[in-house]
């Protein structure tokens, strides 16, 4: 009786060689084809200019005025006249550049109240970009600029002050909010070094609102 022949030992060995090499090819090849399309997402988002913007003029005298204004409002030794507390939008730019954080970043902004919204318009050098696309703007389009606008609703949940993001844009075209922060959410907290005593002024609120153009803060 004939015998059928047989595959020698190294067969198996020799066909799951070209998998072996084939899959992380597969692998490069996708990571590469993501690579490509995010820096084309990059590529529109950055500028090569800054835009133009409007800005609350710089008064130093109105920035210890709102700034001292709201401490008082907050400092429970001292005596009250209310237990609310409205800060036009003027006055909350001001109060924002008393934050040694922002003045080092070197940014240029304005904040709008419209109805329950903030508004941040933005412009900043695309190297100082944090977020999931970071890597990728410092990477390849270090010297250009991001001219951002992002809306968001003001909330305070125990204890903490954060903007819910809603909607961003980038030199005009519609972005992920994702694009500006992982979770979605600004983090007032980050504008100060002196995080106890902003932890302790805000665990002072009962709650925050916007009305129209005013910032509404209300203590217990």
């Amino acid at each position: 009786m004939e015998k059928k022949p047989t595959n020698p030992p190294d067969a198996p060995r020799r066909a799951f060689l070209p998998f072996a090499i084939g899959l992380p090819l597969a692998f490069a090849v996708v990571i590469l084809i993501l690579m490509v399309f995010q820096y084309r997402q990059v590529k529109a988002l950055v500028a090569k200019s800054p835009a133009p913007m409007e800005v609350i003029p710089q008064s130093l005298p109105a920035e210890k005025a709102v700034l001292e204004k709201v401490k008082i409002f907050l400092d429970t030794a001292s005596p009250l006249t209310g237990d609310t507390l409205r800060l036009a939008a003027t006055e909350v730019n001001h109060l924002m550049r008393t934050s040694p954080v922002l003045h080092d970043q070197g940014e240029t902004y304005r904040l709008e109240l419209q109805d329950s919204l903030m508004v941040l318009t933005n412009v900043m050098p695309a190297k100082k970009l944090n977020g999931p696309v970071a890597w990728m703007v410092k990477l390849f389009d270090s010297g250009g600029w991001l001219n951002s606008r992002m809306e968001g609703r003001l909330t305070l949940e125990k204890g903490r002050l954060k903007v819910l993001l809603t909607r961003a844009y980038m030199n005009g075209i519609e972005a992920p909010v994702s694009t500006f922060n992982r979770d979605n959410r600004l983090d007032p907290r980050k504008m100060t070094l002196d995080t106890a005593a902003f932890d302790a002024y805000i665990a002072r609120l009962t709650e925050v609102d916007i009305e129209r153009d005013e910032l509404i803060l209300i203590r217990d």
